[in-house]
């Protein structure tokens, strides 16, 4: 039974971070991995591509007084350009459910830090970050 429990494990283990962590699963100080790649314009127009599978650090999760949203800011475990800066993006995560309208709010910030805006209603939907 043990060995069979052990083939099974085996088996699932590749698919446990497949799916993205809900907004409401992510912990601040741990790192996830950039489950798909954000497209931002920078401040001067230009493309800014973050690539998927990217290591991320949680650092801060601070709801916004007067409003309906939850403010997370992830740092860049690698930071190639740290004075590249964005303008605030509405993207929808890939694992969104189907007709869902949970878009957030993304921003690079200096030191390759991204400020992702949830609305609260949208915490317990997929985020962008899976669990290593």
């Amino acid at each position: 039974m043990k060995k069979q429990f052990a083939a099974l494990a085996t088996l699932l283990l590749p698919f446990t971070s497949a799916f993205a962590a809900d907004w409401t699963e992510l912990e601040v100080a741990e790192v996830y991995v950039l489950g798909q790649g954000l497209k931002l314009t920078g401040l001067r127009g230009e493309k800014i591509e973050i690539e998927k599978g990217a290591d991320y650090r949680l650092e801060e999760i601070a709801p916004l007084d007067g409003l309906s949203v939850v403010e997370y800011t992830f740092a860049a475990e690698k930071c190639d350009e740290p004075a590249q800066e964005s303008e605030m993006e509405l993207i929808l995560p890939e694992d969104s459910p189907p007709g869902a309208n949970s878009e957030v709010g993304v921003q690079l910030v200096p030191e390759c830090r991204l400020e992702i805006y949830v609305e609260t209603k949208d915490l317990g939907h997929p985020s962008f970050y899976r669990v290593p």
